[in-house]
């Protein structure tokens, strides 16, 4: 049985890999990723932290959490508009 914590870490980890939360872009708040998946505040931040250990986000009391420029932002093709 894999812990909560583990789930919501992989849950959000796949989502930043996929886009869901772009580079630049913030997280839910921990109160929205609780109601989400039905977890304590204490198992939510403990999944946030994994995050932050692996410099995938940033926790900014007051403002939120910021999605950073790591290996899960990286590889995605960029586009570019060049008026003639």
């Amino acid at each position: 049985m894999t812990r909560k914590y583990i789930e919501i870490y992989e849950t959000l980890e796949g989502e930043i890999r996929s886009g869901v939360f772009p580079e630049g872009g913030l997280l839910p708040t921990e109160l929205a990723l609780c109601e989400r998946f039905s977890a304590s505040r204490p198992t939510v931040a403990k999944a946030l932290d994994m995050l932050r250990r692996k410099k995938a986000i940033n926790r900014c009391a007051g403002f939120g959490t910021v999605v950073l420029a790591s290996e899960l932002t990286r590889g995605k093709p960029i586009g570019l508009l060049i008026p003639r």
